[in-house]
């Protein structure tokens, strides 16, 4: 077994297939799938630490001969200032190796791969830290990922985005991140939703391969059959209701023609370009949902900020008096 296994990274819009991804990939005997790692959202806070300069904490203080209080000794030198950022990396770089080493090990695989959509927010820290990472971009007809995330948000998550606009907007902003991603590396590969459905066989063969991993016919054949949407929901990999239909047009149905229109209006373009057609007419003109969602937030604007205003001051009352 390679001591330095293949590290792959299942990334996309959440609830556009993912887990289903790291399902199939997972049948290969050289492969060992990690469902929702979040390494590197437990390492991200740390790097917000590390270079963190400012604010009442992490101050270096020592006595100074000096008259001047207001020089470096006498209190304006912070934890930041004395580690530079890339320190951090050739800290974590090993860290991350040793974790993804013993994943491997304890399963006898060769390349680990692991499915956590929001890694694409990510990415250029994973690249930092993994520079010879592998990412499978998994992209879903954005009409239907609402639908997805609604049905997901009212029954088992809770936190996902369940209005139109919310996840026509988390969708571009996906596919602007996974331009730039694409931009970054040359070992990235994108696979539709739809395309799976249509020709499981033959797309995972084409991941494979990608991949360097010998795949027959056979092979694939099997991985699809065992990781059907009826198997996948008795088997306890995810919440229940975590699959649903496993349909590539099922939003025609579920979501009704305005919630249709507003999507298309944020990211008709970008549909365009991925090969999803639109069917609304006019986008050019703002739907009215996100002009009236315009407003009322316009308007609550000026309230917000002076609520907030005045809990951040409470805040640093009860933060002072604490410290008494």
């Amino acid at each position: 077994m390679s001591s330095d296994p293949k590290k792959v990274f299942i990334v996309g819009v959440p609830r556009s297939g993912t887990t289903w991804m790291l399902m199939l990939m997972a049948q290969h005997p050289a492969v060992v799938g990690v469902q929702q790692g979040s390494l590197f959202h437990a390492l991200e806070p740390l790097g917000r630490w590390w270079t963190s300069k400012h604010g009442y904490g992490k101050r270096l203080v020592k006595h100074s001969d000096e008259s001047n209080s207001g020089d470096e000794q006498g209190g304006r030198l912070f934890i930041g200032d004395v580690l530079r950022p890339e320190e951090l990396v050739d800290l974590c770089r090993p860290l991350v190796d040793h974790v993804m080493r013993k994943i491997c090990e304890a399963s006898g695989a060769l390349i680990v791969v692991d499915q956590t959509p929001e890694n694409m927010d990510l990415a250029d820290t994973i690249l930092r830290l993994v520079p010879d990472a592998y990412f499978v971009h998994v992209v879903r007809d954005p009409r239907a990922v609402f639908c997805s995330l609604r049905s997901a948000n009212s029954s088992w998550a809770g936190k996902f985005p369940a209005g139109p606009a919310a996840a026509g907007r988390l969708w571009t902003t996906y596919m602007a991140k996974a331009d730039a991603l694409r931009a970054s590396t040359d070992r990235y590969l994108e696979v539709r939703y739809e395309d799976l459905l249509q020709r499981g066989p033959q797309e995972l063969a084409r991941i494979f391969e990608w991949l360097e991993l010998p795949a027959d016919a056979a092979l694939c054949h099997q991985a699809v059959q065992n990781c059907s949407i009826d198997k996948l929901r008795k088997a306890a990999v995810a919440p229940p209701s975590f699959f649903r239909k496993g349909e590539a047009a099922g939003w025609r149905e579920e979501a009704s023609h305005g919630q249709i229109r507003c999507i298309e209006y944020l990211a008709g373009k970008q549909m365009q370009e991925m090969g999803y057609a639109t069917v609304s007419k006019n986008l050019a003109r703002r739907p009215l949902r996100l002009a009236m969602q315009d407003a009322l937030r316009g308007a609550a604007g000026p309230i917000l900020r002076n609520v907030g205003g005045r809990l951040r001051a409470l805040k640093r009352r009860v933060q002072l008096l604490g410290g008494i």
